[in-house]
């Protein structure tokens, strides 16, 4: 194979890669374009949450998408990224703030963080504004230990 068939199948894989990457598919929802997304702000609290089977905390969300019904929900142990925390699927309403032990609910399987009360986990929050045929609109993430201290 001489140099210019080298540098020709070189620049096909570049190609190829950058394409693969523009157009990702997300494992739950439909396909989703990296420049239509909007991300969303999320914040929330442990306050008045307890260990394992307790309420899920309050939310606060900013710059949830136009055409946004459904916030998909998941919780993720940073330490322990197997266990299964699950999450649940909720109608938005328009209100940014979502009531503690809502997410727990809702729509799914929510376990909270479990953690030994010796060893503070690390807990992510990902939300996920999703339209009424279930196309990924915006996403947005939050992480904050347990106990929140």
């Amino acid at each position: 194979m001489n140099t210019n068939n080298i540098a020709k199948s070189l620049s096909i894989a570049a190609l190829i890669s950058v394409t693969a990457c523009t157009n990702l598919v997300d494992s739950t929802h439909k396909q989703i374009t990296l420049n239509d997304q909007q991300t969303l702000g999320v914040n929330f609290t442990w306050k008045d949450t307890s260990r394992c089977l307790g309420s899920s905390p309050e939310f606060t969300l900013t710059k949830v998408p136009e055409n946004t019904q459904t916030l998909a929900f998941t919780l993720r142990d940073i330490y322990f990224p197997f266990f299964p925390h699950g999450g649940g699927e909720l109608e938005y309403t328009g209100d940014n703030t979502i009531p503690i032990g809502t997410v727990a609910a809702a729509k799914g399987h929510y376990i909270g963080p479990c953690a030994p009360p010796f060893f503070p986990g690390q807990y992510k929050f990902t939300v996920e504004a999703l339209d009424s045929n279930g196309l990924l609109l915006g996403k947005g993430n939050a992480t904050r230990p347990f106990p929140h201290r």
